[in-house]
This record gives structure tokens, C-alpha cells and sequence, in this order.
């Protein structure tokens, strides 16, 4: 998710994203083997060639929501009382 995060949200250049992303893989995982980096990077590649992106429709319901505090609410004072 982190991948996706900063592929799409533009907080940082995406390949410099991605090359913090994988230098922060090698400090944490690179005592584990070159293998267990190896694998973390193309876990991180894959998830770049699967985003997409999902069209949204526009929403089509002609359901009105209800409000959410009703107009005749109770005020602090009747609630008070008892």
C-alpha cells in the first residue's frame, strides 16, 4: 500500500518515491540476505505494474438522505431536566 501511496499521490517525484522506498528495504531487510532484499524489490515492482486505475461513475441514487440532527432536536436545557 505504501508503494501505491506514493506512486499516486505526487508527494514525491514517483521514481524518487519508489528509490526511497527500496533504500529504506535495503537498510531494514539487508542483514536477512541479498535474497530477501531481491525479493522485497520485486514485490515492490509488481505492485507498480499492477496499478491502475478504476473509473468512478457519478453517483445515480435519487435516495434523499435523512439529516443527520433532527430540526426538532432536544436542547441542552430539556435534556437537562427530568
Amino acid at each position: 500500500m505504501q508503494t501505491c501511496f506514493f506512486a499516486i499521490s505526487g508527494v514525491l517525484p514517483r521514481e524518487e518515491a519508489i528509490d526511497h522506498i527500496k533504500k529504506a528495504i535495503e537498510k531494514t531487510y539487508g542483514k536477512k540476505g541479498a535474497e530477501v532484499v531481491k525479493r522485497n524489490f520485486a514485490s515492490v515492482d509488481a505492485t507498480l505494474e499492477n496499478l491502475h486505475e478504476i473509473p468512478i461513475a457519478a453517483p445515480t441514487s435519487t435516495i434523499k438522505m435523512r439529516a443527520t440532527v433532527p430540526r426538532r432536536r432536544p436542547t441542552s436545557s430539556s435534556a437537562c431536566r427530568r
